[in-house]
């Protein structure tokens, strides 16, 4: 597809299945009626990049965007298991 929007209208009117992020699967699946589940197999997680012109660079206008955009995809930290040793680092 092209872009996300036409899928939950295809998916709930089909036979067919799609795989998508799961934030965004659930969005679709309150717009229609579609049933979520979870790949039978690891997916591994996806990069998020942004592109932008060189000269709109230092726009500020520009870098306020990339902001907003970058702070949705940003991931918390990761707490320590409990009952694992203080201080104990896991690996990424």
């Amino acid at each position: 597809m092209p872009h996300f929007l036409a899928i939950p209208l295809i998916i709930a009117e089909s036979d067919l299945v799609v795989t998508v992020p799961y934030a965004v699967a659930r969005s679709f699946a309150k717009l229609t009626e579609l049933k979520l589940l979870r790949p039978p197999i690891k997916v591994p997680p996806a990069d998020i990049k942004q592109h932008w012109h060189a000269r709109f660079h230092h726009d500020e206008a520009n870098k306020w965007i990339r902001g907003v955009v970058a702070s949705l995809f940003v991931e918390a930290p990761r707490r320590p298991r409990q009952g694992s040793a203080a201080g104990a680092k896991s690996a990424p």
